[in-house]
Protein backbone atom coordinates (compact mmCIF):
# COMPACT_ATOMS: atom_id res chain seq x y z
CA UNK A 1 0.00 0.00 0.00
CA UNK A 2 1.68 3.40 -0.67
CA UNK A 3 2.76 5.12 2.19
CA UNK A 4 -0.29 8.36 3.11
CA UNK A 5 0.14 11.49 1.70
CA UNK A 6 2.43 14.16 4.20
CA UNK A 7 0.11 16.88 6.15
CA UNK A 8 -0.10 20.25 4.87
CA UNK A 9 2.60 22.43 6.30
CA UNK A 10 1.80 24.37 9.14
CA UNK A 11 1.23 28.47 8.61
CA UNK A 12 3.93 30.37 9.85
CA UNK A 13 3.13 32.14 13.08
CA UNK A 14 2.69 35.76 12.71
CA UNK A 15 5.09 37.68 14.90
CA UNK A 16 3.60 40.62 14.85
CA UNK A 17 -0.25 42.55 13.91
CA UNK A 18 -0.53 45.64 12.20
CA UNK A 19 -3.93 45.84 13.82
CA UNK A 20 -2.38 46.67 17.43
CA UNK A 21 -3.25 43.29 18.65
CA UNK A 22 -1.10 40.72 19.65
CA UNK A 23 -2.57 37.41 19.49
CA UNK A 24 -2.23 33.83 17.70
CA UNK A 25 -5.31 33.58 16.25
CA UNK A 26 -5.11 32.72 12.71
CA UNK A 27 -7.73 35.85 10.64
CA UNK A 28 -6.48 35.98 6.77
CA UNK A 29 -8.74 39.27 7.12
CA UNK A 30 -5.68 40.79 9.00
CA UNK A 31 -3.51 40.69 5.82
CA UNK A 32 -6.48 42.95 4.12
CA UNK A 33 -5.76 46.39 6.08
CA UNK A 34 -6.10 48.59 3.03
CA UNK A 35 -8.96 47.18 1.56
CA UNK A 36 -10.61 47.41 5.85
CA UNK A 37 -9.23 51.27 5.12
CA UNK A 38 -11.17 51.55 1.96
CA UNK A 39 -14.29 50.00 3.21
CA UNK A 40 -14.63 52.19 6.27
CA UNK A 41 -17.71 54.28 6.30
CA UNK A 42 -16.77 56.27 9.29
CA UNK A 43 -13.30 58.00 7.61
CA UNK A 44 -12.67 59.58 4.48
CA UNK A 45 -9.25 59.54 3.52
CA UNK A 46 -7.43 56.16 4.09
CA UNK A 47 -4.07 57.57 6.61
CA UNK A 48 -6.91 58.19 8.99
CA UNK A 49 -8.46 54.69 9.10
CA UNK A 50 -5.05 53.43 9.39
CA UNK A 51 -4.02 55.01 11.90
CA UNK A 52 -7.69 54.51 14.18
CA UNK A 53 -6.46 50.55 13.25
CA UNK A 54 -3.33 50.89 15.29
CA UNK A 55 -3.91 51.61 19.57
CA UNK A 56 -0.43 53.12 19.87
CA UNK A 57 -0.65 55.22 16.12
CA UNK A 58 -4.61 56.41 17.60
CA UNK A 59 -3.02 57.43 20.87
CA UNK A 60 0.11 59.48 18.89
CA UNK A 61 -2.46 60.93 16.69
CA UNK A 62 -4.73 62.38 19.32
CA UNK A 63 -1.93 63.48 21.67
CA UNK A 64 -0.66 65.53 18.28
CA UNK A 65 -4.21 66.45 17.09
CA UNK A 66 -5.19 67.95 20.68
CA UNK A 67 -4.20 71.70 21.44
CA UNK A 68 -3.36 70.56 24.96
CA UNK A 69 -0.73 68.00 23.65
CA UNK A 70 0.86 70.65 21.35
CA UNK A 71 1.39 72.75 24.56
CA UNK A 72 2.33 69.91 26.50
CA UNK A 73 5.07 68.76 23.57
CA UNK A 74 6.42 72.57 23.08
CA UNK A 75 6.34 72.89 27.26
CA UNK A 76 8.56 69.98 27.47
CA UNK A 77 10.96 71.09 24.82
CA UNK A 78 10.80 74.50 26.12
CA UNK A 79 11.73 73.85 29.65
CA UNK A 80 14.01 71.05 28.68
CA UNK A 81 16.56 73.66 26.49
CA UNK A 82 16.14 75.74 29.18
CA UNK A 83 17.90 73.27 31.77
CA UNK A 84 20.70 72.62 29.63
CA UNK A 85 21.10 76.00 28.84
CA UNK A 86 21.13 77.17 32.21
CA UNK A 87 23.08 74.50 33.48
CA UNK A 88 25.41 73.96 30.77
CA UNK A 89 26.49 77.91 30.16
CA UNK A 90 28.35 77.40 27.04
CA UNK A 91 31.01 75.28 28.08
CA UNK A 92 30.17 71.96 25.73
CA UNK A 93 28.60 73.83 22.66
CA UNK A 94 29.74 77.80 23.04
CA UNK A 95 28.16 80.34 24.08
CA UNK A 96 26.79 80.84 20.71
CA UNK A 97 24.65 78.16 20.14
CA UNK A 98 24.29 78.05 24.02
CA UNK A 99 22.40 81.77 23.00
CA UNK A 100 20.73 80.40 20.06
CA UNK A 101 18.67 77.72 21.76
CA UNK A 102 17.71 79.48 24.84
CA UNK A 103 16.46 81.92 22.25
CA UNK A 104 14.59 79.06 20.50
CA UNK A 105 13.23 78.19 23.88
CA UNK A 106 11.64 81.32 23.63
CA UNK A 107 9.78 80.89 20.67
CA UNK A 108 8.66 77.80 22.09
CA UNK A 109 7.02 80.21 24.92
CA UNK A 110 5.47 82.29 22.21
CA UNK A 111 3.79 79.58 20.14
CA UNK A 112 2.17 78.14 23.36
CA UNK A 113 0.82 81.71 24.35
CA UNK A 114 -0.45 81.74 20.72
CA UNK A 115 -2.03 78.02 20.99
CA UNK A 116 -3.62 79.39 24.30
CA UNK A 117 -5.64 81.95 22.50
CA UNK A 118 -9.40 82.12 23.18
CA UNK A 119 -8.84 79.40 26.27
CA UNK A 120 -10.07 82.65 28.78
CA UNK A 121 -13.80 82.34 26.90
CA UNK A 122 -14.04 79.10 27.78
CA UNK A 123 -12.71 79.32 31.18
CA UNK A 124 -15.01 82.21 32.01
CA UNK A 125 -18.10 80.37 30.16
CA UNK A 126 -17.90 77.18 32.47
CA UNK A 127 -17.63 79.68 35.48
CA UNK A 128 -20.59 81.63 35.04
CA UNK A 129 -22.37 78.53 34.82
CA UNK A 130 -21.32 77.19 38.17
CA UNK A 131 -21.90 80.20 39.61
CA UNK A 132 -25.36 80.23 37.84
CA UNK A 133 -26.27 76.62 39.14
CA UNK A 134 -24.48 76.05 42.38
CA UNK A 135 -24.55 79.81 44.07
CA UNK A 136 -27.48 82.15 42.55
CA UNK A 137 -29.81 79.25 42.19
CA UNK A 138 -29.60 77.36 45.58
CA UNK A 139 -29.67 80.68 47.02
CA UNK A 140 -32.86 81.19 45.59
CA UNK A 141 -34.38 77.98 46.31
CA UNK A 142 -32.70 78.65 50.07
CA UNK A 143 -34.67 81.93 49.77
CA UNK A 144 -37.76 80.94 48.50
CA UNK A 145 -37.83 77.98 51.06
CA UNK A 146 -37.97 80.47 53.60
CA UNK A 147 -40.30 82.72 52.34
CA UNK A 148 -42.51 81.92 49.73
CA UNK A 149 -44.76 84.13 49.75
CA UNK A 150 -42.43 87.38 50.43
CA UNK A 151 -39.99 86.21 47.70
CA UNK A 152 -37.92 88.78 45.85
CA UNK A 153 -34.02 89.23 45.09
CA UNK A 154 -33.89 92.92 45.06
CA UNK A 155 -32.82 94.44 47.87
CA UNK A 156 -34.80 98.00 47.54
CA UNK A 157 -38.45 97.92 47.19
CA UNK A 158 -40.53 99.95 45.04
CA UNK A 159 -41.79 103.46 45.52
CA UNK A 160 -44.13 104.07 48.88
CA UNK A 161 -42.27 101.24 50.85
CA UNK A 162 -41.23 102.08 53.94
CA UNK A 163 -37.79 101.81 55.85
CA UNK A 164 -39.58 98.38 58.19
CA UNK A 165 -39.78 96.85 54.54
CA UNK A 166 -36.56 97.81 53.30
CA UNK A 167 -34.99 96.41 57.12
CA UNK A 168 -36.74 93.76 56.50
CA UNK A 169 -36.06 92.44 53.18
CA UNK A 170 -32.34 93.48 53.68
CA UNK A 171 -32.41 91.08 56.96
CA UNK A 172 -33.74 88.46 54.87
CA UNK A 173 -31.28 88.46 52.54
CA UNK A 174 -28.80 88.09 55.46
CA UNK A 175 -30.40 85.76 57.30
CA UNK A 176 -31.00 83.33 53.63
CA UNK A 177 -27.18 84.26 52.94
CA UNK A 178 -25.85 82.99 56.54
CA UNK A 179 -27.67 79.89 56.05
CA UNK A 180 -26.08 79.08 52.51
CA UNK A 181 -22.76 79.79 53.67
CA UNK A 182 -23.02 77.74 56.84
CA UNK A 183 -24.22 74.60 54.37
CA UNK A 184 -21.27 71.95 54.08
CA UNK A 185 -19.28 71.87 50.81
CA UNK A 186 -20.45 75.81 49.91
CA UNK A 187 -16.58 76.09 50.67
CA UNK A 188 -15.61 73.70 47.84
CA UNK A 189 -17.75 75.45 45.22
CA UNK A 190 -15.96 78.50 46.11
CA UNK A 191 -12.69 76.74 45.52
CA UNK A 192 -14.11 75.61 42.16
CA UNK A 193 -14.69 79.63 41.19
CA UNK A 194 -11.79 80.10 42.46
CA UNK A 195 -9.97 77.91 40.11
CA UNK A 196 -11.38 79.15 37.03
CA UNK A 197 -11.14 82.32 37.47
CA UNK A 198 -7.59 81.93 38.22
CA UNK A 199 -6.89 80.36 34.99
CA UNK A 200 -9.04 82.93 33.20
CA UNK A 201 -6.94 85.39 34.58
CA UNK A 202 -3.75 83.06 33.42
CA UNK A 203 -5.18 82.76 29.79
CA UNK A 204 -6.38 86.48 29.60
CA UNK A 205 -3.09 87.67 30.65
CA UNK A 206 -1.07 85.07 28.90
CA UNK A 207 -2.89 86.10 25.36
CA UNK A 208 -1.44 90.13 26.40
CA UNK A 209 2.18 88.86 26.57
CA UNK A 210 1.38 87.19 23.33
CA UNK A 211 0.37 90.38 21.70
CA UNK A 212 3.01 92.35 23.27
CA UNK A 213 5.72 90.46 22.31
CA UNK A 214 4.33 90.06 18.66
CA UNK A 215 4.42 93.84 18.34
CA UNK A 216 0.91 94.21 18.33
CA UNK A 217 0.04 95.99 21.56
CA UNK A 218 2.60 98.41 23.31
CA UNK A 219 4.85 98.46 20.04
CA UNK A 220 6.29 95.39 21.88
CA UNK A 221 7.53 97.19 25.31
CA UNK A 222 9.31 94.80 27.45
CA UNK A 223 8.29 96.48 30.78
CA UNK A 224 4.85 96.24 30.01
CA UNK A 225 5.41 92.23 28.47
CA UNK A 226 6.93 91.89 32.23
CA UNK A 227 3.67 93.37 34.00
CA UNK A 228 1.03 91.30 32.35
CA UNK A 229 3.41 88.03 32.70
CA UNK A 230 3.53 88.67 35.88
CA UNK A 231 -0.35 89.26 36.14
CA UNK A 232 -0.41 85.84 34.52
CA UNK A 233 1.58 84.22 36.84
CA UNK A 234 -0.69 85.34 39.61
CA UNK A 235 -3.75 83.71 37.97
CA UNK A 236 -1.92 80.58 38.09
CA UNK A 237 -0.54 80.68 41.14
CA UNK A 238 -3.57 81.20 42.89
CA UNK A 239 -5.73 78.50 40.62
CA UNK A 240 -2.84 75.97 41.72
CA UNK A 241 -3.27 76.86 45.23
CA UNK A 242 -7.01 76.21 44.76
CA UNK A 243 -6.04 73.12 43.00
CA UNK A 244 -3.77 71.71 45.84
CA UNK A 245 -6.56 72.33 48.73
CA UNK A 246 -9.17 70.71 46.45
CA UNK A 247 -6.80 67.42 46.11
CA UNK A 248 -6.11 67.48 49.78
CA UNK A 249 -9.71 67.31 50.16
CA UNK A 250 -10.31 64.33 48.16
CA UNK A 251 -7.36 62.43 49.40
CA UNK A 252 -8.67 63.17 53.05
CA UNK A 253 -12.20 61.78 51.35
CA UNK A 254 -10.66 58.49 49.66
CA UNK A 255 -8.64 58.01 52.52
CA UNK A 256 -11.57 57.57 54.64
CA UNK A 257 -13.61 55.82 52.33
CA UNK A 258 -9.98 53.38 52.31
CA UNK A 259 -10.14 52.53 55.47
CA UNK A 260 -14.01 51.78 55.89
CA UNK A 261 -13.39 49.20 52.53
CA UNK A 262 -10.54 47.74 54.46
CA UNK A 263 -12.77 47.10 57.55
CA UNK A 264 -15.53 45.51 55.84
CA UNK A 265 -12.86 43.54 53.78
CA UNK A 266 -11.35 41.96 57.28
CA UNK A 267 -15.09 41.31 58.14
CA UNK A 268 -16.05 39.62 54.89
CA UNK A 269 -13.08 37.53 55.45
CA UNK A 270 -14.16 36.61 58.95
CA UNK A 271 -17.34 35.80 58.21
CA UNK A 272 -15.84 32.85 55.43
CA UNK A 273 -13.24 31.62 57.80
CA UNK A 274 -15.69 31.31 61.11
CA UNK A 275 -19.22 30.94 59.14
CA UNK A 276 -18.90 28.66 56.35
CA UNK A 277 -21.67 26.21 55.93
CA UNK A 278 -21.01 23.50 53.73
CA UNK A 279 -24.76 22.77 52.45
CA UNK A 280 -25.35 26.74 51.74
CA UNK A 281 -23.52 26.96 48.75
CA UNK A 282 -25.21 30.47 47.33
CA UNK A 283 -24.48 31.92 50.59
CA UNK A 284 -21.19 31.51 50.62
CA UNK A 285 -20.68 31.99 46.58
CA UNK A 286 -22.57 35.57 47.46
CA UNK A 287 -20.08 36.31 50.40
CA UNK A 288 -16.83 35.67 48.10
CA UNK A 289 -18.87 37.83 45.37
CA UNK A 290 -19.32 40.63 47.08
CA UNK A 291 -16.00 40.51 48.91
CA UNK A 292 -14.10 40.28 45.34
CA UNK A 293 -16.15 43.61 44.45
CA UNK A 294 -14.91 44.84 47.20
CA UNK A 295 -11.55 43.95 46.01
CA UNK A 296 -11.85 45.60 43.19
CA UNK A 297 -13.27 48.78 44.69
CA UNK A 298 -10.53 48.95 46.70
CA UNK A 299 -8.00 48.59 44.34
CA UNK A 300 -9.82 51.97 42.62
CA UNK A 301 -9.78 54.05 45.61
CA UNK A 302 -6.10 53.05 45.54
CA UNK A 303 -5.21 54.41 42.20
CA UNK A 304 -7.74 57.45 42.78
CA UNK A 305 -4.79 58.06 45.26
CA UNK A 306 -1.85 57.66 43.46
CA UNK A 307 -3.27 60.24 40.90
CA UNK A 308 -4.15 62.57 43.58
CA UNK A 309 -0.51 62.58 44.84
CA UNK A 310 0.70 62.21 41.21
CA UNK A 311 -1.09 66.02 40.74
CA UNK A 312 -0.78 67.71 44.26
CA UNK A 313 3.30 67.03 43.11
CA UNK A 314 2.91 68.53 39.58
CA UNK A 315 0.79 71.37 41.59
CA UNK A 316 3.57 71.95 43.82
CA UNK A 317 6.00 72.22 41.16
CA UNK A 318 4.35 75.08 39.35
CA UNK A 319 3.40 76.91 42.79
CA UNK A 320 6.85 76.96 43.08
CA UNK A 321 8.05 77.92 39.85
CA UNK A 322 5.42 80.34 38.89
CA UNK A 323 5.62 81.85 42.16
CA UNK A 324 9.51 82.68 41.99
CA UNK A 325 8.84 84.61 38.95
CA UNK A 326 6.01 86.13 40.09
CA UNK A 327 6.53 87.37 43.48
CA UNK A 328 10.54 87.55 43.21
CA UNK A 329 11.86 85.13 45.63
CA UNK A 330 15.05 85.06 44.05
CA UNK A 331 15.38 80.88 43.32
CA UNK A 332 18.11 80.11 40.97
CA UNK A 333 16.86 79.57 37.60
CA UNK A 334 18.86 76.31 37.37
CA UNK A 335 16.57 75.07 40.02
CA UNK A 336 13.22 76.47 38.69
CA UNK A 337 14.25 75.11 35.00
CA UNK A 338 13.91 71.82 36.12
CA UNK A 339 10.94 72.07 38.48
CA UNK A 340 9.24 72.98 35.29
CA UNK A 341 10.82 70.72 33.44
CA UNK A 342 9.50 67.70 35.61
CA UNK A 343 5.67 69.28 35.91
CA UNK A 344 6.13 69.65 32.32
CA UNK A 345 7.47 66.23 32.02
CA UNK A 346 4.13 64.52 34.39
CA UNK A 347 1.57 66.32 32.46
CA UNK A 348 2.43 64.85 29.37
CA UNK A 349 2.36 61.56 30.99
CA UNK A 350 -1.23 62.32 32.53
CA UNK A 351 -2.44 63.70 28.94
CA UNK A 352 -1.13 60.38 27.43
CA UNK A 353 -2.59 57.86 29.82
CA UNK A 354 -5.75 59.58 29.51
CA UNK A 355 -5.69 59.27 25.21
CA UNK A 356 -4.74 56.26 25.54
CA UNK A 357 -7.75 54.99 27.91
CA UNK A 358 -10.43 56.67 25.97
CA UNK A 359 -10.93 59.55 28.44
CA UNK A 360 -9.99 62.69 26.61
CA UNK A 361 -12.98 64.13 24.75
CA UNK A 362 -13.04 67.94 25.54
CA UNK A 363 -15.56 68.27 23.05
CA UNK A 364 -18.48 65.51 24.34
CA UNK A 365 -21.56 66.67 25.91
CA UNK A 366 -23.09 65.63 28.38
CA UNK A 367 -26.55 63.44 27.38
CA UNK A 368 -28.24 63.37 31.11
CA UNK A 369 -32.00 63.43 32.08
CA UNK A 370 -33.82 66.68 31.12
CA UNK A 371 -35.17 68.30 34.46
CA UNK A 372 -39.13 69.12 34.29
CA UNK A 373 -40.02 72.42 33.71
CA UNK A 374 -40.18 74.42 36.66
CA UNK A 375 -43.18 77.46 37.45
CA UNK A 376 -41.86 80.76 37.58
CA UNK A 377 -41.26 81.36 40.97
CA UNK A 378 -43.38 83.26 43.51
CA UNK A 379 -45.99 81.82 40.84
CA UNK A 380 -46.48 77.96 42.21
CA UNK A 381 -50.25 77.14 42.99
CA UNK A 382 -50.49 76.38 47.05
CA UNK A 383 -50.71 72.32 46.17
CA UNK A 384 -47.23 72.49 44.71
CA UNK A 385 -46.12 73.04 48.51
CA UNK A 386 -47.80 69.73 49.92
CA UNK A 387 -46.75 67.92 46.91
CA UNK A 388 -42.98 68.73 47.33
CA UNK A 389 -43.47 68.16 51.30
CA UNK A 390 -44.85 64.96 50.01
CA UNK A 391 -42.48 63.69 47.43
CA UNK A 392 -39.57 64.41 50.00
CA UNK A 393 -41.15 62.17 52.84
CA UNK A 394 -42.18 59.50 50.58
CA UNK A 395 -38.47 59.67 48.51
CA UNK A 396 -36.88 59.01 52.56
CA UNK A 397 -39.53 56.31 53.04
CA UNK A 398 -38.31 54.60 49.52
CA UNK A 399 -35.71 52.47 50.71
CA UNK A 400 -37.65 50.68 53.68
CA UNK A 401 -40.59 50.45 51.35
CA UNK A 402 -38.44 48.02 49.27
CA UNK A 403 -36.78 46.08 52.08
CA UNK A 404 -40.43 45.15 52.71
Amino acid sequence: SAPPPPPPPLPARRLSYPAGVDSDRDDSSEDNLVEKALESGYFVLVEHALAAMDRKVATLTGFLNATEGRDKMFKVTQYGLRTFCYNEKGRLIGNEANELLVNFAGKCSLTRKFLKIGQWLAMLRITSKVIQVDIIDRYKDLLHEDHPFKYSMKLKKGKGASMSDHAENVYRHLRTLIKFLMKPKVWLKMLVIGRLLGLAEYFAADNVVWAIKTKLLYRGDKAMATKWLRRALYGHVASCICALLLNTYQAIKNWNRLLHIRKRLREHSRILEERIDEYDLDRDSEHKEKQVWMEHHLQMVRDKMANLRFTSLKLLLDVGSSGNMAFNLGIDRRLTAPMSLTSALMATWQLWKRIEAGKYNPCKSSSGPKKSPRFPRGLEPLSWFKRKKSESSTSMCEPSKKCE
